[in-house]
């Protein structure tokens, strides 16, 4: 005769291993959400790493990466080195990558974090730390797929293998589509 105790620690025995013969999702495999219809971005104070103001119109014309993350983060840490090659291996005239730091002190951390780690990418930091809440972020690492209008077409939340050929082509169907063609990104 089994016990109460027994009979829920042999249940949640088998539910860990209902769960552990689930086939895992790819890890390249992009879990990007469509943002349907497109949705113009708040106004956002981002800086470059000397304190110039820098605006996302600046990317006009071209698709947006923009990717929030932080020094602390782990998960955001572990993904830098893949953004930065995947920026090395998108058309810069199509494709911007916008690595977006949310450090209290980013002009301060995130030039020496990327140096410590060979990482090559622009340093742009949210100067007043509200991008998050401006953008109703879940947590960090958060990516938003931006149109060449500038308007997110896609979000991602958490991290993500970035240069993975299977996102590198997706990237780039996205790119193929016609800029209107917001509804069905997935």
């Amino acid at each position: 005769m089994f016990c109460p105790r027994c009979a829920i620690a042999l249940f949640a025995l088998l539910v860990i291993f209902a769960v552990a013969m689930l086939p895992a999702q790819a890890a390249d495999q992009p879990r990007f959400a469509a943002t349907a219809p497109a949705q113009s971005l708040p106004p956002l104070a981002i800086e470059d790493a000397d304190g110039r103001p820098v605006s996302l119109d600046r990317f006009h014309g071209r698709y947006v990466l923009l990717n929030l993350w932080a020094t602390w983060c782990v998960p955001c840490a572990a993904e830098m080195p893949d953004l930065a090659a995947l920026h090395g291996k998108l058309d810069k005239h199509k494709f911007a990558v916008v690595a977006l730091d949310e450090d209290h002190d980013g002009r301060a951390a995130v030039p020496m974090f990327f140096k410590q780690r060979g990482i090559r990418l622009p340093v742009y930091v949210d100067a007043n730390g509200h991008a998050p809440v401006a953008l109703g972020l879940h947590g960090l690492p958060t990516t938003l797929l931006l149109d060449p209008t500038g308007r997110e077409i896609a979000r991602l939340t958490g991290a993500a293998d970035w240069d993975s050929p299977r996102i590198i082509d997706w990237l780039r169907a996205e790119a193929r589509r016609p800029i209107q063609d917001t509804a069905d990104r997935n």
